[in-house]
């Protein structure tokens, strides 16, 4: 990867990051490109350089958003499901205590998926893949767990 594409693509988290601020701070309805432009630092030409429109940023920012919260730890760092289970919502806490915005961004998102296809598509998305992640680490546990025994 060269300089240009870094620089495009921390501009493109920046972009996100404020995205998410906004909307968890304000609400889904306050965004718009003046005010995002303004508090990411960057003009709209900028704004529209990394992403077609806006709704391609809000897209983007809730699974930017989704991949925070699906953070999971690798299974095999930990003897037992209940020790996985209790270091990932240590995780998830942290995350929410941290950046407060980010769950009140959640809910902002996921209410727009009552009126929305691709909004209610990537929580659907969050839903399965949540359930798959976990279903897998699951099957891990109880494998080792099987296998210890016998």
């Amino acid at each position: 990867m060269n300089k240009h594409e870094i620089a495009s693509r921390a501009m493109r988290q920046h972009i996100l990051s404020t995205t998410l601020e906004i909307v968890g701070n304000e609400g889904l309805a306050a965004l718009t490109a003046t005010k995002l432009g303004k508090k990411a630092g960057i003009s709209k030409g900028a704004l529209y350089h990394h992403f077609d429109n806006l709704d391609a940023v809000k897209y983007a920012a809730v699974d930017e958003l989704i991949s925070m919260f699906l953070a999971v730890a690798e299974p095999a760092n930990f003897e037992d499901f209940e020790s996985y289970l209790a270091v990932t919502g240590d995780t998830l806490y942290l995350t929410m205590q941290c950046e407060p915005y980010a769950m009140k961004a959640m809910y902002s998102f996921t209410t727009q998926a009552l009126f929305d296809v691709q909004f209610r598509a990537a929580i659907q998305r969050f839903s399965q893949h949540g359930l798959t992640e976990y279903t897998e680490r699951l099957t891990i546990f109880i494998g080792v767990k099987f296998l210890n025994i016998r």
